[in-house]
């Protein structure tokens, strides 16, 4: 392990019962140190490759860790001269097979699909990427507010919201909640807690919708004013074209009269 300095080194040798902490800036061999530690576990018998879990957040890492860990085992097969070393690198290269290395969803996914009866669910699971979530959280959030609009007694509550929001529809409304339900995605569980705790003060107190009424109209009035700019640019453009065409067809008859006449006097002259 020349290669590794003194705090690398210790991380390596560590038991597999110690927590180790590596931190450390981009380049600084992080992935190398991790790499030759599940070696050194599994080479010393202190770890089986059946039982190594390293979980990443992104399939390009998982990737990567699981070639550099190859290729380790690798490296030690061909510099053994040792034949019956040699073989059990080979194998413990292959064993390297049934190991966890993958990104935090897809184990979570393993795991969920492995023990799908236990848990009473469906094995039937897959990793939704985010253009499926965004589409089920919109049709989850139809479902809602269908079910809400349907409702006598909640109806008028809603119909009332979305009034003091806008005249047209609850498109407003619909993007206020789907912001919500990012940040709540966002924080943490106290944080949480306290968001929804002073949500009603903070979201829906009167003098929070009268300023969001304020700016609404502010900016509707802005665009309204835009849009009436525009027309009249536009309409100036347009009776600027017809006076152009006006002038154009004036000079095309005054040319028109003056060959004519050019024509007569040349045969008079003749």
């Amino acid at each position: 392990m020349a290669s590794f300095n003194t705090e690398q080194q210790k991380a390596i040798s560590a038991g597999a019962d110690k927590n180790i902490l590596i931190s450390a800036g981009a380049g600084s061999g992080k992935t190398k140190t991790l790499t030759e530690r599940v070696f050194s576990l599994i080479d010393q018998g202190k770890v089986k490759p059946s039982e190594l879990l390293v979980r990443t957040f992104t399939n390009n890492a998982a990737h990567e860790r699981k070639e550099r860990i190859v290729a380790r085992f690798e490296k030690a097969e061909k510099s053994e001269k040792d034949p019956v070393k040699k073989k059990r690198y080979k194998k413990l290269s292959d064993e390297r097979l049934s190991s966890h290395v993958q990104t935090f969803d897809s184990f979570s996914q393993y795991l969920a699909v492995s023990y799908a009866s236990e848990l009473g669910i469906s094995p039937n699971i897959t990793i939704a990427d985010e253009t499926v979530r965004e589409t089920r959280k919109q049709v989850l959030l139809d479902e809602l507010l269908k079910e809400t609009y349907l409702d006598k007694d909640k109806s008028k509550a809603l119909f009332e919201l979305v009034h003091s929001l806008t005249m047209q529809n609850d498109n407003v409304l619909r993007k206020i909640i789907l912001d919500i339900d990012d940040k709540r995605s966002s924080i943490t569980e106290e944080e949480k807690n306290k968001f929804f705790y002073d949500y009603e003060n903070t979201y829906l107190s009167d003098e929070v919708l009268s300023r969001f009424k304020q700016d609404y109209i502010s900016n509707t009035k802005e665009k309204i004013k835009h849009g009436l700019v525009y027309s009249y640019l536009l309409s100036n453009f347009y009776s600027s074209l017809i006076r152009l065409d006006k002038s154009c067809n004036h000079f095309h008859q005054r040319s028109l009269s003056a060959t004519i006449r050019s024509h007569k006097t040349d045969a008079v002259i003749f």
